[in-house]
């Protein structure tokens, strides 16, 4: 442990290197895998996705799993979220855009309720198209009083992942050890690569009309000649 923890304590947020599976099949086991770690070590997990057909595919999963969760239904307010810490079930399938907007959530320093003893986990499945709808994720996360501790699971079919790299790249990762068979890899490279594209088309985009999947997005939100490329 750090000089730094042994005198403040852990870090109230922890951000985890981007992790990568082969594709979707490969991905499931290990999201199982971490989601259950994460409730079991009393941290109240936040299953978050942008897309309901990333939605509708991790709850069939969970249900393979046989993973106990509950479902957000309605958007969240401050407290609403802050009061899910306090639930007997301690998993939660939420999509991105019920989550409050990071300056609706009150810092440790502007609270003036007693420091809380839970804790978060945001797991996150998919990518948005742009880069300001997931960073408004990390952002809420920063701006929480609980810890918290966030990471994605990402996989290198996915169709906003396809559009930042190529096969080469991948052929690279698959000879730094991933695999198809539930194993997952972290690349720096391919978040950077991932974030810069992602800017680029927050830019390009015509519109910002909302879409079930992110194919369907880009098909709706970009020019012809940008979404052809």
């Amino acid at each position: 442990m750090s000089l730094f923890s042994r005198l403040f304590g852990p870090p109230k947020f922890i951000r985890f290197d981007d992790s990568f599976a082969l594709d979707r099949e490969s991905l499931w086991q290990p999201v199982g895998e971490s989601v259950r770690q994460e409730a079991d070590a009393g941290r109240t997990a936040l299953l978050i996705v942008h897309f309901t057909e990333m939605f509708t595919q991790i709850q069939e999963q969970l249900e393979k799993l046989q993973l106990a969760y509950e479902v957000v239904t309605a958007p969240l307010g401050e407290t609403d979220l802050r009061n899910l810490c306090g639930e007997k079930e301690n998993v939660f399938l939420v999509l991105a855009e019920l989550l409050p907007e990071p300056a609706s959530v009150a810092t440790a320093r502007e609270s003036t309720a007693p420091r809380p003893s839970g804790q978060f986990s945001f797991i996150i499945c998919d990518r948005h198209p742009v880069f300001t709808r997931d960073d408004r994720i990390e952002q809420l996360a920063r701006r929480l009083p609980e810890r918290t501790r966030m990471g994605y699971f990402l996989a290198l079919d996915d169709v906003v992942i396809r559009r930042a790299i190529g096969d080469t790249t991948v052929q690279v990762l698959e000879q730094l050890g991933l695999g198809r068979r539930e194993s997952l890899i972290a690349s720096n490279v391919v978040s950077r690569r991932l974030a810069t594209i992602q800017k680029r088309t927050e830019a390009a985009a015509a519109s910002s009309l909302p879409a079930d999947s992110a194919e369907e997005w880009y098909q709706l939100n970009m020019p012809a000649d940008e979404e052809s490329g």
